[in-house]
């Protein structure tokens, strides 16, 4: 993964690095997906007018991908305004005749911009927006495409078909968005779309922490496929801000500071709210206090085509209250609707919890890789131009700037998050959501294990034989060694067995019998059909079944018979991570403790004649010939190639390891 960090003095400052940065590369240089983490109010709508024109070599199709109207708007203020609009044609996707007009934009020399919004899906299917984007790519597929993604955390549960690993799993998490992304047949990732028809991608937001520190295996991108400009705030853009704590809800207190707001001329008084039944309260307040009815309009989720009116528009320029409900948060700028308006004064009403832009946990307690909520600062934002914002007492008195560069030293540190997974995306939906879950079980055990922490924990346990924690200590130094394909797997089985909790159809008695298959299939290695499957392979059941009759119900490893109702586990002669296939020459059947003995702990090396170098607990093994002699020699000599490495040892030849296991106390047996 590429990072570069950037500190601009101010706006044109940062216009010139970016433009620099992307003129130096080229559209042949770029990464499959950047991600730029820039500061409110740096100019990310002009730098995002800027950049099919700055990349070096790129004289293709831009796509700009916006969360909604509203946003869209914005963006096409800022191209219209680009110092290079004689140059560009602006095409919204469902225009008629739009493969045409690219066209002939092309052939007039111009650069065709294409402007989306809503990009998602509702009831398992792509909206109509992203069908016509994949027309769009189809039609273009030869012609080099650039994809400008703006407020890209905040778009990323629609933007990757749902994916939103969360630690706690109640109804509401369980019975939406994983069961949704469980029943994909094919992914709704538009990633995945964007990859398949080699779209580049840049994405752009103001506070990026969320994806970066732990949402990149959502994307479905590998580590070497991103890279990470991280642009830290502008100093002088929130100076003239002065936020102070006080009691919000002692409106006597509030009140000289609503009068010296109203004088102000072309400012207004932002009321941030949780939710609309709040609003009547305040005006009650207001009536009571000031003897007048207020003057107001109110932003919220449900009255966006209302915005776009004449009559709404006529609205908010004469009145001096904006009552926003949560969405003000993102993307709200007042000359949207009204040029040269800004807010002198700001009032905070919501929860200082911040359950949208926590990385993994909802728990108002537990912050995380943050003391600060990201949305919140986006609402403190809206002043940037100078006021004062009225925040509840709770919340300590640190400057903006001070909030904002504590969020973006997150995501540097952030950054290695993904070793933990091997720097690599899984291929489907469903797998990519567990691998969040590993990153979020990670973070909240550094961070100091919940009550529910603890619980995933135990129930992994009981399935594994293995301790998740102490595995993941072990390797706080190395963390590419821990053996994430084995526990991204349980702990998907674990998840599913969670949704069955939640099917109010069955009676106790059947979801433990339907839990129990869950964790025999996976035992097994039968992988569940669905979940965003794309190109996956699928181990057939008839093969495993001829496994288990080889096995004869004993253990590959140790050679030992399983007691009775013990449900063993597929173990793979060379890992499935390493293009391990689910052949009958790769697998075979052990202890699930057996078989971390021989992926974590390394005391089993199988070579190509028969014999078995063995150390520690396992010296007492006899491994089962049956099994392992039906082993191929190339999967033996790919996993002994792979443990060589494993132990850093790479560079000896094979008279020289065995050697070295030799001095190293391991002991050799032939088991054929």
């Amino acid at each position: 993964m590429n990072y570069l960090e950037i500190h601009p003095v101010d706006q044109n400052d940062l216009s010139a690095k970016i433009k620099t940065v992307f003129g130096s590369s080229g559209y042949s240089g770029l990464s499959s997906i950047t991600l730029i983490n820039s500061g409110m109010g740096s100019g990310k709508s002009n730098i995002m007018a800027d950049l099919p024109f700055a990349l070096k070599g790129f004289h293709g199709i831009t796509i700009v991908l916006e969360k909604n109207q509203h946003l869209q708007t914005q963006i096409r203020k800022s191209f219209n305004k680009s110092a290079s609009v004689d140059k560009i044609c602006l095409i919204d996707i469902d225009e008629a005749n739009v493969e045409y007009k690219i066209r002939e934009g092309r052939l007039r020399g111009s650069r065709p911009v294409v402007f989306l919004n809503n990009v998602g899906h509702k009831s398992g299917k792509h909206l109509k927006t992203v069908v016509l984007l994949i027309k769009l790519l189809k039609s273009f597929s030869s012609v080099d495409k650039l994809a400008l993604i703006d407020e890209n955390d905040n778009q990323l549960t629609s933007l990757t078909g749902g994916v939103n690993s969360k630690l706690d799993h109640p109804a509401g998490i369980m019975t939406t968005e994983y069961a949704g992304v469980l029943g994909q047949d094919d992914s709704l990732n538009i990633y995945d779309i964007l990859r398949e028809y080699s779209v580049k991608c840049i994405g752009l937001s103001g506070t990026m922490n969320n994806m970066i520190c732990s949402k990149l295996p959502s994307l479905g991108y590998n580590a070497k496929d991103i890279c990470i400009i991280n642009v830290y705030p502008i100093k002088s853009l929130y100076e003239n801000l002065q936020i102070i704590p006080m009691d919000v809800n002692n409106f006597s207190a509030i009140m000289p500071y609503l009068i010296d707001a109203e004088k102000m001329e072309n400012k207004k008084i932002l009321i941030a709210v949780p939710e609309r039944k709040r609003i009547p309260e305040f005006k009650r307040n207001y009536s009571k206090n000031l003897g007048q009815p207020i003057s107001s309009v109110t932003i919220d989720g449900t009255n966006e085509k209302e915005r776009t009116t004449d009559k709404w528009k006529d609205e908010f320029k004469n009145a001096k209250y904006v009552f926003g409900i949560n969405i003000i948060t993102t993307g709200f700028d007042l000359s949207t609707w009204v040029e040269g308006q800004e807010f002198s004064l700001g009032i905070l009403y919501r929860r200082l919890s911040d359950k949208i832009s926590q990385p993994l946990s909802k728990n108002d307690e537990h912050v995380l890789h943050m003391d600060t909520a990201a949305s919140l600062m986006q609402l403190l934002a809206r002043l940037r131009k100078g006021g004062l914002f009225l925040i509840p007492s709770k919340l300590d008195g640190r400057s903006l700037y001070d909030r904002l560069v504590e969020v973006f030293n997150c995501i540097k540190n952030g950054l290695n998050e993904y070793d933990w997974l091997g720097g690599g995306a899984a291929i489907r939906q469903v797998e990519r959501y567990h691998q969040g879950l590993q990153i979020a079980l990670i973070q909240n055990i550094r961070e100091g294990n919940r009550p529910i922490v603890d619980g995933i924990l135990s129930d992994l346990k009981s399935l594994t034989e293995r301790e998740f924690e102490i595995e993941m200590k072990a390797n706080l130094d190395s963390r590419s060694s821990l053996d994430h394909v084995f526990w991204t797997g349980w702990i998907g089985c674990l998840w599913m067995t969670y949704l069955v909790e939640h099917e109010a159809s069955l009676s106790a008695e059947a979801k433990q019998v339907k839990k129990a298959q869950i964790i025999a299939n996976h035992r097994r290695g039968i992988s569940i059909k669905g979940g965003g499957l794309r190109s996956e392979r699928i181990e057939n059941e008839m093969i495993i079944e001829e496994v288990k009759k080889r096995a004869n119900n004993r253990c590959g490893h140790c050679g030992r018979t399983f007691y009775e109702g013990y449900i063993p586990q597929i173990c793979h002669m060379r890992r499935n991570d390493d293009e391990g296939a689910a052949t009958l020459e790769n697998l075979f059947y052990g202890h699930s403790g057996c078989d971390a003995t021989f992926d974590n702990d390394r005391e089993i090396l199988y070579d190509a004649s028969n014999g078995v170098w063995l150390r520690g607990n396992a010296v007492n093994y006899n491994p089962d010939p049956r099994q392992l002699s039906e082993m191929s020699v190339e999967n033996l000599i790919d996993r002994w190639n792979w443990e060589k490495e494993q132990q850093g040892k790479g560079h000896l030849s094979h008279l020289e390891f065995i050697e070295y296991l030799k001095n190293s106390g391991y002991i050799y047996k032939k088991y054929a």
